[in-house]
C-alpha cells in the first residue's frame, strides 16, 4: 500500500514538473518572439483615435505636394479610418523596422532611394519616438506616418511597375487606373503580414530575366559592398535601366517579343516556348528607340531606302545600262520632296549627275534585298 502511494506521488511530482516545463518553455518561446519583433509605441498618453485621425486628415493635406502617391495615400488611410498605421500603439505596429530595412536595401532592388523620402524617415527620428514621444507634436508622428506610407506605396508601383513606364504613369496609376496590382490594397493586406519583407519584395515582376539582374543587383549592391569588391558604377547602371525595362511588360497576353538591344537579338515568348532572332539595331548617332507597346501588325521583306553609296555605285550604273532593272527588281526613284521620277536612259544619266537631290526605294516582296528580314 504504501508502495502504491509513493508510486503515485512520485508520478504526480513528474506530471507538476512537466507541466511547469512547458510553461517555462512557452514563456522562452514568447519572449524571443518579442525580441525578434519587438513593438515600438510611439503614442502619447490621453491621444484619442478622434484625436490621431484628425492630425492625419490634416497632414494628408499639408504633404500632399511632396507625396508621390497623394491619391493612393488618401485611399489608404481611408479605409484604415485614418489612423497612423506605423506609428499607433493602438496597432502594436511590427511593420516599421523591416519597411524601413526595405528602405535602406532600395539600390538592391535597381531603384532611387531619394524617391522614398530619405532625409525624412530615418532611424533617428524612430528613436526619439519611440524613447521621448512628448518631444514631438501629434502632427510631426503623422508627418512621419504619411510619408512611410507614402514611401512603401512608391516602392511597390516603381518596383511592380517601374518608375518611367510611359502605358502606366505614376499618374495614372494614382488617379486609380486599372492595372494587374493595386499597391494600396496590397499594404493593407501586408500591415498585418507576418512576412512583411519578402512579400513586398515579391511584388516585383515575375520573369526569368528580372529574376537573374534581381539576384545579381543584390550581390553587387549588397554582399560585394559589404566585402569590399568593386564593382564598375557604369555596370551598375546598365542593369539598373535593364531592370526599369523588364517592369514595363505586363506581360498579360502571354506572348510577348523583347528587343535586347546591345546583344542584337529579338526573343519571341509565346506560351512555354522562346524564338530567337538576331535584329539590326541602330547607331549612337540614330539609336534605336526604346519603348514599351503593343504589336499590331509586321511586315515581312518590307520597303525600304536605299543607302546613298548603293544607290549611286550599284543601282544607277545598272538602270543605266539596262532600262527595265529598275522595274524588274521593284526599285523607284524620287527627287528630295519625295516626288516619284520616271525615268529615262537620258534621265537616269542626269540623275546620277545630281545624285545628292534623288534617292531610291525598294517595295516590299520576295525579291526585296532586305531578304526574310521583317519591319514592326
Amino acid at each position: 500500500m504504501k508502495n502504491h502511494l509513493k508510486s503515485q506521488g512520485q508520478s504526480k511530482f513528474k506530471e507538476i514538473i512537466f507541466i511547469v516545463c512547458l510553461v517555462c518553455l512557452f514563456l522562452h518561446i514568447s519572449v524571443n518572439a518579442l525580441a525578434q519583433n519587438p513593438v515600438i509605441s510611439f503614442t502619447k498618453e490621453g491621444e484619442t483615435n478622434e484625436l490621431i485621425s484628425q492630425e492625419t486628415k490634416m497632414q494628408l493635406v499639408e504633404c500632399k505636394n511632396v507625396l508621390n502617391y497623394p491619391k493612393s495615400v488618401e485611399r489608404f488611410y481611408k479605409i484604415n479610418s485614418y489612423k497612423l498605421s506605423w506609428v499607433n500603439k493602438l496597432n502594436h505596429n511590427r511593420q516599421l523596422a523591416p519597411a524601413m530595412l526595405i528602405l535602406d536595401c532600395v539600390k538592391q532592388f535597381g531603384l532611387n532611394r531619394d524617391d522614398f523620402h530619405a532625409n525624412n524617415l530615418l532611424y533617428k527620428q524612430i528613436e526619439t519616438l519611440a524613447e521621448v514621444p512628448e518631444m514631438l507634436s501629434g502632427g510631426q508622428r503623422a508627418i512621419f506616418d504619411v510619408l512611410m506610407t507614402d514611401a512603401m506605396i512608391t516602392f511597390m508601383n516603381h518596383l511592380h511597375y517601374g518608375k518611367f513606364n510611359t502605358s502606366l504613369t505614376p499618374t495614372k496609376i494614382d488617379d486609380g487606373e486599372p492595372g494587374d496590382f493595386n499597391a494600396v490594397l496590397k499594404l493593407v493586406q501586408l500591415m498585418v503580414s507576418k512576412d512583411f519583407y519578402n512579400e513586398i519584395a515579391g511584388v516585383r515582376p515575375r520573369s526569368a530575366a528580372y529574376d537573374d539582374l534581381q539576384k545579381y543587383m543584390h550581390l553587387v549592391r549588397g554582399q560585394y559592398l559589404e566585402d569590399s569588391y568593386e564593382f564598375p558604377e557604369k555596370s551598375v547602371r546598365k542593369m539598373t535601366i535593364n531592370m526599369e525595362r523588364l517592369r514595363w511588360d505586363t506581360g498579360k497576353d502571354g506572348t510577348v517579343l523583347m528587343i535586347n538591344i546591345p546583344a542584337q537579338m529579338a526573343k519571341l515568348h509565346v506560351a512555354d516556348s522562346i524564338y530567337a532572332f538576331k535584329i539590326i539595331v541602330g547607331k549612337a548617332s540614330s539609336p534605336t528607340p526604346t519603348l514599351a507597346s503593343y504589336i499590331t501588325h509586321f511586315t515581312t521583306a518590307p520597303e525600304w531606302k536605299v543607302p546613298y553609296s548603293i544607290f549611286t555605285n550599284e543601282i544607277l550604273p545598272k538602270a543605266i545600262k539596262n532600262e527595265n532593272y529598275l522595274e524588274n527588281n521593284h526599285y523607284a526613284i524620287y527627287d528630295a520632296k519625295g516626288n516619284y521620277i520616271p525615268t529615262s536612259v537620258k534621265k537616269l544619266q542626269y540623275i546620277k549627275a545630281h545624285a545628292k537631290n534623288y534617292f531610291a526605294r525598294q517595295s516590299s516582296g520576295c525579291d526585296s534585298a532586305m531578304g526574310n528580314s521583317i519591319q514592326i
